[in-house]
């Protein structure tokens, strides 16, 4: 992967996704995302996928909250109301994605709060010190990193979700906590630029073919909302939604060596969640699962 460096002057919201085509050839290459587009991914691989982003799609807004905190609520009322408007959606997005697990048999109320529990376990200190691996490496990313077998177990001891969404938690948070909110929205947008390139490619084969998977129109909501559309037709709620992304980034910010950095590690670690996906059966991951309405997890 050729690392993609900010350009004199260049804006922020133009930074974001020149990074984001750069990472856009790896991810497709993933077995994860060829099963998508082709339609053969086993379904307790999609349904571990699922599972598991739901901690970082939820996140999306804490991090906007925590962002919007840094703003004047007089000389950024403008900003301020875009930025409400996003978090609004962030929130819709979210009960989607609840319906969508509740409706796999899939306890998103547990698994939200042992992630809770599990995170509130260590210091920020403590997470930085487990994570420090992670950030370092990023630039080349050690085939050990994305095997289960090949991964210390001291990095996040006891980790009751995959390890590259763990890290990928804590960088979003972190970077959301720093002092500059652009940094963070920008890390943000990357990944939801990425999502509706990756959903639009992968999604609506598999949809048609597997049926039985989708048998509900609450299984494909979030799907639809994420989905690139014809061009000539109305958008989708997340393809304006990135739109506003890329003006407010190019309307406030310049790109930056920091920026830079935070937008290559988020990447990196979006791309890595998919190749762990690809080696699912390395983790135990039926403890969330309250049941299988469907029948799915045999398929």
């Amino acid at each position: 992967m050729t690392l993609i460096f900010p350009r004199p002057g260049e804006r922020a919201g133009d930074f974001v996704k020149r990074n984001v085509e750069g990472h856009l050839v790896e991810a497709m290459g993933t077995d994860f995302i060829k099963g998508l587009h082709d339609g053969t991914l086993p379904h307790h691989l999609y349904l571990q996928y699922i599972r598991d982003m739901y901690i970082i799609v939820t996140g999306f807004c804490g991090g906007l909250g925590r962002m919007i905190g840094k703003f004047d609520a007089v000389t950024d009322a403008r900003l301020l109301i875009n930025l409400y408007r996003q978090g609004t959606e962030e929130i819709g997005h979210n009960n989607l994605w609840r319906a969508m697990l509740t409706h796999h048999g899939i306890d998103h109320a547990k698994l939200y709060d042992e992630y809770r529990a599990y995170r509130a376990s260590f210091s920020m200190a403590d997470w930085s010190y487990m994570s420090e691996w992670v950030g370092r490496k990023s630039n080349i990313w050690c085939p050990e990193y994305v095997s289960h077998r090949g991964l210390s177990e001291v990095t996040y001891p006891q980790a009751i979700l995959p390890h590259p969404i763990l890290a990928l938690a804590y960088h979003m948070e972190k970077t959301s906590d720093g002092n500059d909110p652009w940094i963070y929205f920008s890390c943000q947008t990357a990944i939801e630029t990425c999502l509706v390139e990756l959903v639009s490619y992968g999604l609506p084969n598999y949809i048609k073919a597997n049926p039985q998977l989708f048998n509900d129109p609450v299984t494909t909501a979030w799907w639809r909302e994420h989905t690139k559309t014809q061009s000539g037709q109305k958008g989708s709620d997340e393809e304006r939604h990135v739109r506003v992304s890329w003006a407010l980034l190019n309307r406030n910010a310049k790109a930056s060596e920091p920026m830079h950095e935070a937008i290559r590690i988020t990447l990196k670690l979006f791309v890595t969640v998919m190749m762990w996906s690809d080696r699912a059966q390395l983790y135990e991951n039926e403890k969330w699962y309250a049941e299988d309405p469907n029948g799915v997890l045999a398929a």
